[in-house]
């Protein structure tokens, strides 16, 4: 993966060409229910659980961890398969892909209650009509990220007196 894609790799975009694989694929809830119908089936095969997914992990060129988690989480593929979004035959979504993914699933933001404050302060600035620009933004998320370190380590240090003052009084008593 050292080649460079985009404009940092010489092109006039960044957009994916036709031919390239994207740089991060989830698999969909019905993909993994498949390999867990995969592996069910091969399970006579192979007397350990664990010889087994090695095998398939070889076999599929995947990684060990990767089938492992797929299938230590099998009931919440099934679940989800059957239950859900099963049948996209009939109903409101007929004609639609099922996109669905496990509780909690996809990426998170870091700092959420940042980014928060961080839109309450552009809303304010454009609200008496001044100018941000992103190097803005970007101060003043930097702004907010160390005084967010400040309110932590004050923080840390209280519990470390609190913890040192208990301590100090067990020791007495």
């Amino acid at each position: 993966m050292s080649e460079r894609r985009g404009i940092m790799g010489g092109r006039t975009s960044n957009r994916r060409q036709g031919h390239e694989k994207p740089r991060q694929f989830e698999m969909t809830v019905s993909m993994k229910h498949r390999i867990c119908q995969q592996l069910y089936a091969t399970h006579e095969q192979h007397p350990a659980e664990v010889d087994m997914l090695k095998a398939f992990a070889r076999k599929n060129k995947m990684r060990f961890d990767k089938v492992q988690d797929i299938w230590a989480n099998r009931a919440t593929w099934a679940s989800m398969e059957s239950k859900e979004h099963g049948n996209l035959k009939h109903g409101d979504r007929s004609g639609k892909k099922a996109r669905m993914r496990a509780g909690g699933g996809g990426s998170k933001r870091e700092f959420p209650q940042l980014v928060v404050k961080l839109g309450h302060w552009l809303d304010k600035e454009r609200a008496h009509g001044h100018q941000v620009l992103q190097r803005h933004l970007a101060w003043q998320y930097e702004l907010l990220l160390q005084e967010h370190m400040q309110e932590l380590t004050e923080l840390l240090q209280d519990e470390k007196s609190k913890v040192s003052v208990s301590m100090w009084l067990a020791r007495i008593f």
